[in-house]
This record gives structure tokens, sequence and C-alpha cells, in this order.
């Protein structure tokens, strides 16, 4: 609205955010960002709240148990002291504050209820962590001087079972030194999802002539031959590689290290264990990050660094090393 410096004050006082009014103007088209408005306003007039209020009308009032307050990320929106109110609106006598992982909300939850019986049930949804998972998995009491071969894996998805696998890339390390490496992108059969794509930078045009995972995979088996396998997050790694190996008919069980769970151990003041964090705590580069072979060239470095390290607190084979490992949990 266009009007005179000496109106505005007097204008604001009645114009306050949640306030209701009637406007009485030209409606058009405004010629700079196409946006429907009123021009040349002629009125203003207050008017009361319209909106039909919605109530819990039921004779009995239930309690909700499971209330997410705008502390639990992604999955709530709502100040706690507007929870309450509107739960004190609606007859109800008590609500359980249930965030995610968190309590920052209880202050101002007590501080609603404060000179009222209503009732706040204090929760919270807590993470579980399998604490008795080993970082090495089949140990055989190695060596940590042995074979090892480092790798990851680009795929088209989570999933083993449902998901193809789209790139590997592998580093062979022999007492504690890189001494080869194997790359291969695989065609899935199947188009690159384009948040993938996105992730990686692997187009369904640099698959489409490569082999079939029918064709990579026993040749990367035989590099990987009398190894034990490492990688960031194995599990995940592991579980394509074993489930394809299950559909060619290949029995294939070898020792597995995460180095995750080598993270946490050897490396506690890091808040988050991605292979980019790790990287840059070790002062690793890590260049093309979700590549398979480059992840992979990164990992290897990382593990040098942690043969070292486990060394100095003398693990000397998978053994020990599964033992460290417990013990500083």
């Amino acid at each position: 609205m266009f009007m005179r410096t000496d109106m505005v004050e007097d204008l604001f006082l009645e114009l306050k955010v949640g306030a209701f009014i009637k406007l009485k103007g030209i409606s058009n088209i405004d010629n700079f960002d196409s946006e429907l408005v009123i021009s040349s306003i002629v009125g203003i007039k207050k008017i009361a709240d319209f909106r039909a209020k919605r109530m819990d009308n039921a004779p009995v009032k239930r309690v909700e148990l499971h209330c997410h307050t705008k502390m639990s990320d992604m999955d709530g929106v709502s100040d706690v002291k507007d929870i309450i109110k509107c739960a004190m609106a609606w007859g109800h006598k008590s609500i359980a504050i249930t965030d995610h992982g968190v309590v920052q909300a209880f202050t101002e939850a007590n501080h609603a209820v404060e000179k009222t019986d209503f009732k706040v049930i204090y929760g919270t949804e807590g993470y579980l962590v399998d604490d008795s998972k080993s970082v090495v998995v089949d140990s055989k009491g190695q060596s940590i001087d042995d074979t090892y071969v480092v790798f990851d894996i680009e795929t088209t998805g989570f999933h083993a079972a449902s998901d193809s696998i789209i790139e590997i890339g592998a580093v062979k390390v022999v007492e504690g030194k890189i001494v080869d490496k194997f790359s291969s992108f695989v065609n899935p059969k199947r188009p690159v999802p384009f948040e993938i794509e996105k992730l990686t930078g692997i187009t369904d045009a640099m698959l489409i002539d490569e082999r079939v995972i029918e064709e990579v995979l026993p040749e990367f088996l035989a590099f990987c031959e009398g190894a034990i396998m490492v990688a960031h997050n194995a599990d995940f790694d592991m579980g394509f590689i074993k489930e394809n190996a299950k559909r060619q008919g290949i029995d294939w069980s070898p020792t597995y290290v995460d180095t995750v769970g080598l993270a946490r151990t050897l490396l506690p003041a890091l808040s988050r264990y991605k292979l980019d964090n790790v990287a840059k705590a070790l002062k690793v580069s890590l260049e093309n990050h979700h590549r398979a072979v480059d992840d992979a060239g990164a990992t290897a470095e990382i593990f040098e660094k942690f043969i070292v390290m486990l060394k100095e607190q003398d693990a000397f084979d998978l053994d020990a090393v599964n033992e460290l490992c417990k013990t500083k949990r």
C-alpha cells in the first residue's frame, strides 16, 4: 500500500500477525512478479477469526502417547507449548512427548504446564546400537601384516537382493603397503537411478558396453583369493558381493574387517565416521568421492595408518584387534 507517512503508525496498531482483516480494492496481476495482488485499496476492516476450530468431542478423552515436537528432525514442526495448549483446549489431561533421541523439549514443556493440573509424560525414542558385533568378522587370528584387499562398490540402491552393482574398485595391501589394484564398471542391465547418477557421476552411457556381474565377479574374487577383505561399512559391501556370489553358485565367506569400527576405536574424538570425515582426520586425500576405485584407494591409505596405530597398542593379529575394540567401547 502507498500511503502518507503519518498514517503508517496508526495502521500498524491494527495490522498485526494473526489478525483477521477484510480489504476492499482492485485485484489485478502485478507487472513485475506476475502474482495476483490487491491494489488501490479503499477500505480496511477488522473482522473476527472465521476459522472453524478443531475440537475433541469424545466423551472420554484419549491421551496421546507418541507426540513429536519440532525437536524431532524431519518428523515434527510444532513447538511443544503449542501442542500442550491444544491438548488442554481439547480437554485432555495428559500428553507424552517422545522426540527422536533428544530431550530438549522437556524444559519448555515443564514451563507450559506450571500452575495447572495437566500432566506431561516425558519420554524419548532411543537408538539401539549392537555393541556385540565384532569389527573383524570370522577372525582366524591372522596377522595384521597379512594380505588384505580393501574394496568399495557402487550400486543402484541399498538392497542387495533387488539392486545391482555398477562398479567395483579394490586395492591389495601386503605388509601394510599397497601392491596391486582392481577396477571395473559393471553393466547392471537396468537404468541407473537419477539420484545414484547424481551421487556417483556414473551414467547409463558409461555402463552400456561394460561386462555384466557374471563376468566381473569371478575376476574380482580371483583378485581377492587368499586375502582378508576390508571395507568402510563392510556389511553393506560384503552383502552385495555375497549375494551375487550366491546367485552364481560360488561359496565365498572370507574374513573381513570394517574400518568404521576401527575408526570408532582408534579415533574416538570424531563425532561422525563417514569415509570423508575419517580421511580428513588422518590427512588422507579423497578425490572423486563415491567412485569405487577412489574410495577403495582412500580406505586403503586409512587402513595402512590404522595398522600402524594398532601395532602401537600391541594388536598384532585380528583376534587382538577384536579384543582391543571390545575394551574401548
